[in-house]
């Protein structure tokens, strides 16, 4: 049988995409389900697809990069080639960017408050009254009173 196949071109565009999303729907791991999940919650809409990220970027792949075997070779390890490629941009592309978002806000959010805490320092330092006038004054009251006595 798989030397009836070897002779077939391994399939193409949509077909492809189709298969591979099928067999990743099949494996449903961790990895697959948080993919998921933080995809359905991107989504404004109130319709969830449970396989467009994994059809769009299989479709992607498949057109940048055909598979150059036959199908055969499809059958016996190119698709599960396939769907960890895909499985791994998905996750890339949605998990761990939410995780770099989710830093640089932090990073942001601890920049303002540090900016924040700088700023009530410097009001309280140059208040009427605060540590700097009194330091001023310490140091420049001596000095005008020396030159308006002479």
């Amino acid at each position: 049988m798989l030397d009836q196949l070897s002779n077939e071109p391994s399939p193409l565009g949509s077909e492809a995409a189709t298969s591979i999303t099928n067999t990743i729907k099949r494996i449903n791991n961790r990895k697959t389900r948080k993919i998921l999940n933080i995809y359905n919650q991107s989504i404004q809409s109130k319709v969830k697809s449970t396989t467009e990220p994994f059809f769009t970027e299989a479709l992607n792949l498949v057109i940048k990069d055909p598979p150059q075997f036959s199908l055969a070779a499809w059958y016996m390890g190119g698709e599960n080639d396939y769907c960890v490629r895909v499985i791994d941009i998905c996750y890339n592309k949605y998990v761990i960017r939410k995780l770099r978002l989710r830093k640089i806000r932090g990073i942001i959010r601890s920049l303002a408050l540090i900016k924040r805490i700088y700023d009530d320092t410097i009001e309280r330092y140059y208040m009427p009254g605060g540590i700097f006038e009194t330091n001023a004054a310490l140091i420049w009251n001596p000095i005008i009173k020396d030159t308006f006595v002479k």
